[in-house]
């Protein structure tokens, strides 16, 4: 007989991954999940050549999530480079699983030459829509927007992007294409905001109008706006309602982002009249690096135009919730689907303060800014009061130097600590991975000192005529005990219960059923000293013998009898001695149950 062999083929080994990994981790307890993270570093020390990748997907895909958690970011370039979370900050996170997202998308005025081109890179579908995209533009317009957004090697110019006529389709394409990947990823919205332009995104993620119909929009609008004469945008910090007064009619309140200030839109002389009145009243403001005056009066000259465009749209009701920028509240239907609705949001006011006000009614919600730069979290510091909130951005800002796979990982990472659930199969559907050896659960650990020595009590015991019993019969002893069958018609249907309660959620459903079923309760609970807080209710020490008897005692003068007992005092502490407590108690209590029979 011949045999031929075949040596294995490590295919994994061949294949890098994505340039920044994560390694979730997570435990029952603080003290569990800190052991693991120590075993982590340990393990990842005595096996340097671990593939993190690999790694990364075996505790993504191999590990049950609980709510302790925590993640370290790596550098997957085969040195085994740690790096810090940039939003995380690393801190344990307790996790909340039935968490309320919420899609916040930026306006004009955050885009930069090549966001996001890493993510291009390295995430193929992310690259896969924002392509889709690309070749729609091309049709519509016959110029490249990947080559004017830096995705090209050649050599662009870097101001085009900043153009009005440019800006606003690649900043919708980026935010859509950022959307719809959390989307396959499974991060799915509740409800979404957007900050002007910001809020077609929303419509078109929520189904309202096709991506190719939305494109056709956006570049419309831009290109009826950059025909429109120049003008300037100044913020101001103060309350739209203080400076009402201060406005001519050449003048518009073209954003209300948060209760102390307001952005002030109109032609280049008004606002630089504007300015001056600002100066002389000690009023704080800034002159934005725009090219328009979007929300303005100015805006009017293009309305019927832009209207017109819709002709050639299909608009449908929204299939997710997004907040209106005219109303500060949910869009209706009606007004998702009006031409109208659409023209006159590019003239009047944005209030995005009060919708971001509407959102934060809803507890436990992660904010996810999907696109470029911090605008919505810093609008989101101004307002949100509330720690149990949360907000994680997707894309740096253009001043930060961080890689955007880094970004976009560490984001990923952070919204797995909060509780959100991601979809791995999709995650790595462009990755050949394999699960590998790794660190498994990190249990508490709990002393029990050693008071008896076990073997030697066995040995020693004695029966009642101090013979050792036979080694069979060292684990019970048979007896008998005479007593009548109750008769059938004494049977009531009424029990009387003890419950030792531990005033948890478990005796707390308890005892109100036992009740609605018409039994009697008497509740015990543990207290510092024997006492009767009602008919219904006693406090006893949990080590105390004299306690039990007390109770039972005053049970049976009060001519109280019982047909069973529920024990429900849970185990604590740490030590034996603590421990044992709950035991001891026990067996008082089986005590003064058989000499009350």
């Amino acid at each position: 007989m011949h045999l031929v062999l075949e040596g294995y083929d490590a295919v994994h080994k061949k294949s890098t991954g994505r340039p920044y990994v994560f390694m979730p981790y997570s435990a029952k307890t603080p003290t569990s999940l800190k052991n693991y993270s120590e075993d982590l570093t340990a393990f990842l020390k005595e096996y340097p050549t671990t593939n993190l990748a690999d790694l990364s997907y075996t505790l993504q895909k191999g590990r049950a999530s609980f709510n302790n958690r925590n993640f370290a970011l790596y550098k997957n370039s085969g040195e085994m480079t740690e790096v810090s979370s940039i939003q995380n900050k690393n801190t344990i996170t307790t996790a909340n699983k039935n968490s309320n997202v919420v899609f916040m998308f930026p306006g004009q005025g955050n885009q930069y030459f090549a966001m996001a081109k890493d993510l291009y890179k390295a995430e193929p579908i992310f690259k896969e829509i924002l392509d889709e995209g690309f070749n729609i533009l091309l049709e519509i317009t016959g110029e490249s927007y990947k080559e004017i957004l830096g995705y090209n090697e050649t050599a662009a110019d870097e101001d085009k992007i900043n153009n009005t006529l440019y800006t606003q389709p690649i900043l919708f394409l980026v935010e859509y294409a950022l959307a719809t990947y959390l989307i396959k990823l499974g991060i799915t919205p509740k409800n979404m905001i957007g900050h002007s332009l910001g809020e077609y995104t929303a419509a078109c993620i929520a189904n309202v109008f096709s991506l190719k119909d939305g494109l056709k929009l956006i570049t419309k609008r831009a290109k009826l706006m950059s025909d429109i004469e120049s003008g300037t945008m100044v913020a101001v910090g103060v309350s739209s309602n203080k400076i009402n007064a201060l406005l001519d009619d050449s003048l518009s309140i073209a954003a209300i982002n948060s209760p102390d200030s307001c952005i002030i839109s109109g032609n280049d002389t008004s606002i630089t009249s504007f300015a001056e009145t600002l100066a002389e009243k000690e009023i704080p403001y800034s002159i934005l690096k725009t090219s328009h005056a979007f929300h303005s009066e100015m805006m009017d000259v293009m309305l019927a135009d832009f209207e017109k465009e819709f002709e050639h749209i299909t608009l449908s009701e929204p299939t997710i919730p997004f907040i209106s920028n005219l109303t500060g509240k949910t869009i209706t239907k009606t007004e998702a689907i009006s031409p109208t609705y659409w023209s006159r949001h590019l003239r009047e006011t944005v209030r995005f303060a009060d919708g971001l006000q509407e959102l934060l009614q809803t507890p436990n919600t992660v904010f996810i800014e999907v696109g470029p730069g911090k605008s919505m979290r810093s609008f989101y510091k101004q307002l949100s009061k509330d720690a149990k909130h949360t907000i994680v951005g997707l894309m740096r800002h253009p001043k930060e130097q961080f890689n955007d796979n880094l970004y976009f990982t560490d984001a990923l990472a952070t919204l797995w600590n909060t509780g959100i659930k991601i979809d791995w199969e999709v995650y790595y559907t462009n990755e050949d991975r394999y699960k590998i050896a790794a660190p498994t659960y990190n249990f508490d650990k709990h002393t029990f000192e050693v008071e008896v020595d076990v073997h030697n009590s066995i040995a020693n015991h004695t029966s009642m005529n101090n013979g050792v019993l036979p080694y069979e019969k060292w684990y019970h002893e048979r007896k008998w005990k005479t007593a009548l069958l109750p008769k059938q018609e004494e049977v009531e249907n009424t029990s009387n219960y003890i419950v030792f309660s531990d005033e948890t959620a478990l005796t707390s459903e308890l005892i109100p059923s036992l009740l609605t079923d018409g039994n009697n309760v008497i509740e015990v609970v543990k207290g510092d000293v024997f006492a009767k807080i009602s008919d219904e209710k006693f406090t006893v020490r949990a080590n105390s013998k004299e306690d039990i008897m007390f109770l039972f005692d005053s049970l049976k003068q009060e001519n109280k009898h019982f047909n069973g007992i529920i024990y429900n005092w849970k185990l604590e502490g740490a030590k034996q001695a603590e421990i044992t407590q709950v035991f001891t108690c026990l067996l008082y209590t089986s005590d003064a149950a058989d000499e009350e029979d």
